[in-house]
């Protein structure tokens, strides 16, 4: 029997970060993965949907040519074969460098169908047969599937999921997206910006419910003005055919769409895997864990999709990260998961990205906080690019006037929510920000604009 000092079953970011990251560790690690690496991230989410965004924005941008003193007389056409085709090339890109990593960093990648025998056992079926290996350590790492509705099942062809939707290679007339969280916006964005009639449905009173509240209303203003039909406080009761289109029934009312997609999360992949087995403890649907990422098994850590924590790649790899490092050190020396500093990044159009807290989560903790929004139209850059709506929200402890939290919505917000980030987890406050240069004209330099008018608000305390 093999023996590893670390096994991970998974080879989504977290499970490749976790073998990589042993291996630079000098540990023995072993990664297994049922089906391709770079997991639900790479093959059926983050990568392959912002392939098609990036596909749908730029469509979406050569129709409005005109507003950049451009005539438009070729009229472009969206071809979603080959915008599938482009996508499955960047993944199958991506797919052989990971694989390439994983080959130089020496690390024992095993394909096939993983389930625990033990607490230290884990038994592989694949292809070529049957085997057992040994590892002193295993992480957990198997990502999670598509949620569907209480007894309306997905067929890949009518009631579809996120992951048909990466591959579905001709275009509806019109869609209905239940749920308008992170992944439904972001279909809504790429289907309507191809000419698909859309319309999201979502249970809770605004789009993108675990944003702060103005970030929902204003994504929703938005969506309604470019002919996204958005209905929120929509509760699904049944999916049916009718005809060639298909009927969503809820108890406020009836939609028809020639497909519906149901967008409503994601569920821990946790099944034929011996977890309970072996005596594993859950949380509800999720594994649980402890401050360090340790389930009730010592030697057995969990991350990503199968924990409540965010389920984001770059939480995932945190996480993975986070475990190796501290399987070097001594009990009092390890350092526990943080998940305040975990940013978010929505990739609708127009984006979202947050981190922190929001002014009222604040108040929950017992910190007075202020809070400053500016309106993306105030900035040159985002009118230069002919893309004003928008806002960033800037949050602050009142007292300490140490940043709290940031709520973007337009510009370039993807990429700065990065030097919130780095703000927090520093302890920087609103006058570190307000004295930062940044070039002009640039999103960017809306950070220090809001961080000049809190300090002004914020002064002497007063506020």
């Amino acid at each position: 029997m093999e023996k590893f000092d670390i096994a991970i079953i998974g080879a989504g970011p977290g499970g490749t970060a976790a073998a990589l990251a042993a291996r630079q560790e000098g540990l023995s690690a072993a990664l297994i993965e049922k089906e391709h690496v770079g997991g639900i991230c790479l093959n059926w989410g983050c990568i392959p949907s912002k392939a098609l965004l990036a596909s749908s924005k730029l469509f979406s941008k050569m129709k409005k040519s005109d507003i950049f003193g451009i005539d438009n007389t070729l009229h472009p056409a969206a071809d979603i074969q080959k915008i599938i085709q482009q996508k499955n090339e960047i993944v199958r890109n991506l797919r052989q460098n990971i694989e390439r990593q994983l080959s130089q960093a020496k690390v024992t990648l095993i394909k096939g169908m993983a389930r625990l025998k033990t607490s230290n056992q884990i038994e592989i079926k694949s292809e070529s047969g049957t085997s057992l290996i040994e590892s002193t350590t295993i992480i957990l790492a198997m990502g999670s599937v598509p949620r569907a509705l209480p007894g309306i099942p997905f067929n890949g062809k009518t009631i579809l999921s996120s992951d048909h939707l990466l591959s579905l290679e001709e275009l509806p007339k019109s869609i209905i997206l239940i749920g308008g969280g992170a992944i439904g916006v972001e279909f809504a964005s790429f289907y309507s910006a191809l000419g698909v009639q859309v319309t999201v449905l979502e249970a809770l009173d605004r789009l993108l419910p675990l944003e702060d509240a103005e970030v929902g209303k204003r994504i929703e203003m938005i969506f309604k003005k470019n002919g996204i039909q958005v209905q929120t406080g929509v509760q699904v009761l049944k999916i049916q055919t009718e005809g060639p289109a298909m009927r969503v029934t809820a108890a406020q009312g009836e939609f028809k769409a020639d497909k519906v997609a149901v967008l409503i999360g994601r569920a821990p992949r946790v099944d034929n895997l011996g977890l309970q087995d072996v005596g594993l403890k859950f949380s509800g649907p999720s594994i649980w864990v402890n401050e360090y990422l340790q389930t009730n098994i010592s030697n057995i850590y969990a991350i990503g999709d199968l924990i409540p924590a965010p389920k984001l790649a770059h939480a995932s790899i945190y996480e993975a990260e986070l475990i190796i490092k501290n399987l070097k050190l001594d009990k009092p020396q390890q350092r526990k998961a943080n998940f305040d500093l975990i940013p978010n990044a929505i990739f609708s159009d127009p984006a979202v990205a947050s981190i922190g807290l929001t002014k009222e989560k604040a108040l929950q903790k017992g910190v007075v906080a202020q809070e400053y929004k500016l309106l993306l139209g105030s900035n040159g850059k985002s009118w230069a690019e002919r893309e004003p709506d928008g806002f960033m929200k800037l949050v602050a402890d009142s007292k300490s006037r140490k940043i709290l939290g940031a709520h973007l919505v337009g510009g370039n917000g993807t990429e700065m929510i990065g030097f919130f980030s780095m703000m927090i987890q520093k302890g920087l406050t609103i006058d570190d920000l307000k004295e930062t240069i940044f070039p002009h004209p640039t999103y960017s330099e809306t950070l220090s604009h809001a961080a000049g008018l809190l300090a002004w608000m914020l002064k002497d305390g007063k506020l």
